[in-house]
């Protein structure tokens, strides 16, 4: 009933495949072909429609299974017209057009983006080096961390120069390398817990600089005295010098 067939060819004119999916469907149609119909998926294919109409009316709420080649959509309108399409989920072949959400998600061996350049693959080795790790994860040239707040990216890695670099400091356990050059850890504590470089430094007495040699005897087996700015006094022999 309506303008299409029942089991049969579902092509009767290019006139009637471009008139409105949810419009034939309201008349009772189950069967159709749709192509340039302003309810269509897309503007392009060719689309087997199959039509689940809750009763023949123009305002009764259509659903409608539409397939061309390996995709497959499902939409949802009324007889004024389809009005949201969803992708079907096919175990190979198709392309979703919008955002898909699951509890979980799955890849055997890669999980693509972009031009397919990018993204996460099975590695080959079940360890962790340069030769090879349980997973990768690839780019063309850098991997940024951006903030999902003021979207600045504050860290990056470079995969092409091998270069991790980040804003403010790197950190492993307790020891930190700050943007200024100072080293914070345990090994330039003072005695009361770990401790920063530049100030250990600035503990340290400053070197003291030799301003006068004084040689006694003309003897390289007898020792001579070296002074600094009276800090201490140094004993050595001739010989040593």
């Amino acid at each position: 009933k309506g303008d299409g067939r029942f089991l049969a060819g579902t092509f009767v004119s290019d006139a009637i495949d471009r008139t409105s999916i949810g419009a034939r469907a309201a008349t009772g149609c189950q069967f159709m072909r749709a192509h340039q119909a302003p309810d269509a998926p897309d503007q392009v294919s060719f689309w087997q429609i199959i039509t689940l109409s809750e009763v023949v009316s123009p305002t009764t709420v259509v659903d409608v299974l539409a397939v061309s080649g390996n995709n497959v959509l499902f939409g949802h309108g009324t007889g004024a017209g389809i009005t949201s399409w969803r992708q079907v989920a096919m175990l190979e072949g198709g392309a979703f057009t919008g955002g898909i959400s699951a509890p979980n998600m799955r890849g055997d061996t890669l999980v693509t983006v972009g031009d397919g350049t990018g993204g996460m693959a099975k590695g080959d080795v079940d360890g962790a080096g340069f030769n090879g790790n349980n997973l990768n994860i690839k780019s063309w040239n850098g991997i940024g961390f951006q903030n999902s707040e003021d979207l600045a990216i504050r860290a990056y890695i470079s995969t092409r120069l091998g270069v991790i670099a980040a804003a403010e400091n790197l950190q492993a356990g307790n020891a930190i390398f700050n943007k200024n050059g100072d080293v914070y850890g345990d090994i330039w504590g003072t005695g009361s817990g770990p401790g920063w470089l530049s100030a250990y430094i600035a503990g340290r007495p400053l070197r003291q600089y030799i301003t006068m040699v004084g040689v006694y005897q003309n003897d390289k087996t007898k020792p001579f005295m070296l002074h600094d700015d009276g800090s201490g006094v140094f004993l050595a022999t001739t010989d040593m010098l």
